[in-house]
């Protein structure tokens, strides 16, 4: 399969999105169905993996989705690439003490999760919950320097957010739902915005 460029990461041309595994698209399939699905994709050339923490039966729990991406692809780490998203709510933040704790508490129970000690990709998934998106942007910065992700991004987003959160760290890649079958015409206007500002920035728009 041919690849491509994510800032630093290379990846697959097509990618694998997991969430029907836990969630979204009619019934949910048999684990094992699951992680032989995951594996034989895998094995047929696909290198990059998406998943989120809040990926779970009714979205009604938390690592539905990790648990079964980290064991279908635990013998292959290496080979791969793996993106999963984080939701913050500002309460959270309260209680760590700061914005960069909390991403750090979350990230570290989604390594576990996915049964790696880093992640490739790491989103901020949408932006409510009261956090600004430097905040995040200032905390995924300091987790590349740790050594725990090797570049961040951003899903659900519109020009305005991306802006803001590339003066505080660079981002590696914006995912974004790009379906006219789930598109009004303002939301596809406000992606074409995006998807021209990742050209202007040199990174890429990763669409669903």
């Amino acid at each position: 399969m041919k690849t491509r460029k994510l800032g630093e990461l290379t990846v697959s041309e097509v990618g694998m999105g997991c969430m029907a595994f836990s969630h979204g698209y009619g019934q949910i399939p048999p684990e094992q169905y699951s992680i032989e699905a995951i594996q034989n994709v895998c094995h047929h050339g696909c290198t990059f993996f998406d998943t989120a923490e809040v990926y779970s039966p009714n979205l009604s729990g938390i690592g539905h989705n990790e648990r079964i991406v980290g064991e279908a692809l635990r013998d292959v780490r290496g080979e791969v690439v793996l993106a999963t998203k984080l939701f913050l709510d500002r309460s959270e933040v309260h209680q760590d003490g700061s914005v960069y704790d909390t991403v750090r508490r979350h990230l570290q129970a989604s390594m576990e999760r996915l049964q790696t000690d880093m992640v490739d990709l790491y989103y901020l998934h949408r932006t409510s919950g009261g956090v600004s998106v430097e905040e995040v942007a200032e905390a995924m910065g300091r987790l590349i320097d740790d050594g725990l992700i090797r570049g961040w991004g951003l899903s659900q987003v519109d020009v305005g957010v991306i802006d803001r959160a590339q003066r505080v760290t660079p981002l590696t890649a914006i995912q974004n739902i790009y379906s006219l079958v789930e598109l009004t015409d303002e939301e596809f206007h406000s992606l074409e915005e995006a998807l021209n500002q990742c050209k202007v920035y040199g990174h890429r728009g990763f669409t669903r």
